[in-house]
């Protein structure tokens, strides 16, 4: 979503879809008018990208001069102070985990990172370190190539698949198979659409407005919330999965929701009801606690993954990152197997400008609230603080520049600032 107020700040903006879905030419097409409107003399450019990006052309992209550098590390040394901008093509062939630490880096840095990547292997699983990446991001860009399986055509295809050794196509949801995968149903096309950003940036009342639609509709569908999700004071008291329960919306809407508590409640209350093909889930990263707990062995991502391919039709909001600035359980996966995304912003209750983080802030006293410490636990459900109500914990929108989280450890990557003057 474009802010009312621009990024002065760093952010990172990722590029990812299937293999032959133009994501390079995106890049180029960046580049392009970065060259031909002089921004490239005003503020200095960093290109570079992954020899496995492109074999024909390891060293462009496009008509732009790139350094094809295989380690994470050689990116960093060649970045200069004047450097404001930094393409990275290719980001989904590093094999090492720093090139999400780099980016982390480069990003508090006050640098704009714009990369290229796939978005998932040939098993339809987050690409090498893609999650980690995704959850960092800021922006979302969604390539999609057509599929040719079979004449089908159809340019919403968001999975790769290998035909033979070396040799990769894209493939939509239907035609996505490959050994062990689910099986499809051809009368419905599925998907998993997820609304991702920070809080107060208005996820859910876009979410909530397709409720409204499917509802004037008469589509049968159903609503699902985390079972202890009890901010502003809903869901409170004696409750039992499958009980009737609500969302709580920001804004102050409610919605009426069906208690679930993990991935194994939204697959049984799907059994008992097989008429509901549409699903939307509120805050659907909270239904992993229990997974990432080694409570059940079902995750949300296998679950979605399953079902979408046999036709149904999920609809997520969901923090891609939780007050730490690392990713929220599986959500930053369930973004790299979306077929759509829509990334939001609020504004920072500091200085106005996009806020990107999400600020915990605990109660200590009558009136006085101080941030979240990094080893504080990661569910702490909450919303904004309230006139005439202290809760134990309540949440701010907060840009990068003005996120506190005493106890963090150092980023790996430290760079000085950028600056205009």
């Amino acid at each position: 979503m474009f802010p009312l107020t621009s990024f002065e700040q760093g952010s990172f903006t990722l590029i990812t879809g299937p293999v032959k879905s133009e994501k390079t030419t995106i890049l180029e097409a960046i580049l392009n008018s970065a060259k031909d409107g002089g921004l490239m003399e005003k503020e200095p450019f960093l290109v570079v990208k992954h020899p496995n990006d492109d074999l024909k052309q390891p060293d462009h992209i496009g008509r732009h001069a790139a350094h094809s550098l295989q380690n994470p590390d050689e990116i960093a040394r060649l970045l200069k102070e004047e450097h404001r901008h930094v393409i990275i093509g290719g980001i989904s062939h590093y094999d090492s985990k720093n090139i999400v630490d780099l980016v982390d880096g480069l990003v508090r840095s006050n640098r704009n990172v714009v990369a290229s990547g796939l978005n998932l292997n040939t098993s339809g699983m987050p690409y090498k370190h893609m999650s980690g990446l995704m959850s960092l991001t800021d922006d979302v860009v969604l390539t999609k190539g057509i599929c040719d399986d079979n004449g089908c055509f159809r340019e919403d295809a968001v999975r790769s698949v290998e035909l033979e050794e070396g040799v990769f196509a894209p493939r939509c949801l239907h035609h996505f198979n490959y050994p062990g995968s689910p099986g499809t149903t051809p009368d419905r096309d599925g998907g998993i659409v997820v609304f991702a950003g920070p809080m107060f940036a208005s996820k859910s009342v876009k979410w909530s407005s397709i409720v409204s639609r499917k509802k004037v509709a008469n589509v049968p569908y159903v609503t699902l919330t985390w079972i202890d999700n009890t901010r502003y004071g809903t869901n409170a008291g004696s409750r039992s999965v499958f009980d009737e329960g609500v969302a709580s919306l920001n804004n102050g809407k409610k919605i009426s929701a069906v208690l679930v508590r993990n991935a194994d409640d939204v697959v049984e209350y799907l059994k008992m009801k097989p008429c509901v093909r549409d699903v939307f889930i509120d805050e659907v990263m909270l239904l992993d606690n229990d997974y990432v707990n080694d409570k059940v062995d079902k995750s949300v991502l296998s679950v979605l993954n399953e079902y979408s391919a046999r036709g149904y039709r999920f609809y997520l909001t969901g923090l891609h990152r939780n007050f730490k600035r690392e990713p929220f359980f599986e959500m930053p996966k369930l973004m790299c197997v979306a077929t759509h995304i829509e990334m939001s912003n609020a504004y920072c209750v500091v200085c106005s400008h996009p806020s990107t983080e999400n600020q915990r802030m605990k109660w200590v006293a009558k009136g006085k609230y101080v941030p979240a410490r990094y080893d504080d636990h990661i569910v702490a459900t909450g919303g904004a603080k309230e006139m005439n109500d202290e809760p134990p914990q309540c949440y701010e929108a907060r840009c990068l520049e003005h996120f506190e989280l005493p106890g963090a450890p150092d980023v790996k990557y430290k760079f000085p600032k950028w600056s205009l003057i």
